[in-house]
């Protein structure tokens, strides 16, 4: 409490706010939560906390060094060495947000390329320039199909992992939102469509379906959906969360009658612990309006030249708090540059052979699972992507043994989903995408074969 830089000012600084000690400036603060010192080492030379720093992150271990069959949300993608070159240019790697539009072309105009990749990949008349990531992006779509229908109830009919589940809560917590969700089938693994049905009220604003969904699946009877919405202005929203690479091989949200089309953007940007990914937000052009975030346009400055600008900027940064759609500030316009440029890199052709690469090694990977012992892939009976859930016979092989004793051997086997969903407290999610190449997979198999038998 004693530490401030200005030390030699502070009587004369508690003087003049009319308050005679430190203890009185922050009397506010409740008792409980006031540490009294920090228990820290004693100071270190610069040289000595570099090696510390350095022997800590020594201990983790790079995807290149292991066999990951992790997805999850987060999913290993080959990123062109010119992407890494490109976004490092200081124009593109420090910028905040582009105020100053004539000074801000490049960036513009990036971020219209990307808003015009991400229109195009779901079927959506435009998108804004990114949000934070998917989990936001769903909180986001409940708030504006509320705003929209100016109904509260929003419907959520995929499974969700707690980590979505609870960042929806918060953003709808206060907004009078209330969240209701549909079981999926156990059978298939995808929705339950008469659950569904019977869900709507004349309340709900808006519904949200996965596709693929958390367990993968690919879901067949998604265009159902909007002639269960029925017509009218009022009518509930569809919000689907969309998986871009599989744009290939799948109906796209506009082709499926989806009003909102949700989803994270990975490419371009690795898997480091997590993350980071940029949201994605694209909608029909009549609900532009309650879009939250950012829109940039395209337009002729007075000399006819090509300009960029920022069209739409709906936040509370930039016009009345209660008018704004959403307070975004700092959402990741650099994932979606870097998004931007890798999708420019593929092109149609290098797109489609990702995806394509995707699903025939996920394929592989189940078929080969499918004849080991023990092991019962995939769970569902359905069409999936690059992900798929696979049931451990606990007689066979002891689940949380078996994910440790994989890795000692250099494989990460997957999600074990009995934390989010009890239900499957003996499944896995695994996940193989362009970087699982044959060698990988089979090294798995041959690690699983030799393993002793619980």
């Amino acid at each position: 409490m004693d530490f401030i830089p200005n030390l030699c000012f502070q009587d004369k600084m508690l003087k003049d706010m009319g308050i005679s000690s430190m203890e009185e400036l922050f009397s506010d603060i409740p008792d409980d939560v006031k540490v009294n010192g920090v228990d820290l080492p004693p100071g270190k030379t610069e040289m000595e906390v570099e090696r510390i720093i350095k022997d800590i992150t020594a201990k983790n271990t790079s995807l290149n060094e292991v066999n990951s069959f992790l997805g999850v949300g987060v999913y290993n993608h080959f990123v062109p060495a010119v992407v890494d070159y490109l976004s490092s240019r200081s124009e593109f790697l420090t910028t905040y947000t582009p105020y100053q539009g004539e000074i801000s072309q490049g960036m513009l105009q990036c971020l219209f390329e990307y808003q015009s990749y991400i229109a195009e990949l779901t079927g959506q008349d435009m998108s804004n320039s990114s949000l934070y990531d998917a989990a936001t992006a769903i909180g986001e779509a409940a708030i504006m199909c509320k705003a929209v229908t100016r109904k509260r109830e929003f419907i959520v009919a995929s499974p969700l992992p707690m980590s979505k589940m609870s960042v929806l809560e918060n953003y709808t917590r206060y907004q009078n939102i209330e969240i209701k969700t549909v079981d999926y089938d156990p059978k298939t693994g995808g929705l339950d469509l008469e659950s569904l049905e019977s869900s709507i009220t004349g309340e709900t604003s808006g519904i949200y379906v996965e596709n693929p969904n958390f367990f993968g699946v690919m879901e067949k009877d998604i265009a159902r959906i909007p002639e269960m919405l029925g017509e009218g202005r009022k009518r509930p929203l569809f919000v689907e969360g969309f998986n871009l690479l599989t744009s290939p091989f799948m109906k796209n949200p506009g082709e499926t009658g989806a009003d909102v089309a949700i989803g994270e953007v990975q490419f371009g940007n690795p898997p480091s612990f997590g993350g980071p990914g940029a949201g994605y937000i694209a909608c029909n052009k009549k609900f532009v309006r309650k879009m939250p975030g950012r829109l940039i346009g395209y337009t002729k400055d007075r000399d006819g030249e090509d300009s960029y600008v920022m069209t739409l900027q709906t936040r509370e940064q930039h016009i009345r708090r209660e008018r704004a759609t959403s307070n975004i500030c700092s959402n990741q316009a650099l994932c979606a540059v870097r998004c931007a440029m890798t999708l420019a890199c593929l092109g149609p052709k290098g797109l489609y052979e990702m995806s394509l690469a995707n699903l025939t090694n996920a394929h592989r990977l189940r078929e080969e699972l499918s004849k080991i012992h023990g092991i019962s892939a995939p769970r569902f009976k359905s069409d999936f992507f690059n992900e798929f859930v696979v049931t451990i016979d606990p007689h066979i092989f002891d689940p949380a043994k078996l994910y440790d004793d994989l890795l000692k051997m250099g494989n990460i086997f997957g999600y074990l989903l009995g934390t989010d969903f009890p239900e499957l407290e003996n499944s896995f999610l695994l996940c193989a995408t362009e970087m699982n190449s044959n060698g990988s997979i089979d090294k798995l198999i041959a690690d699983l074969k030799s393993m002793e038998v619980v």
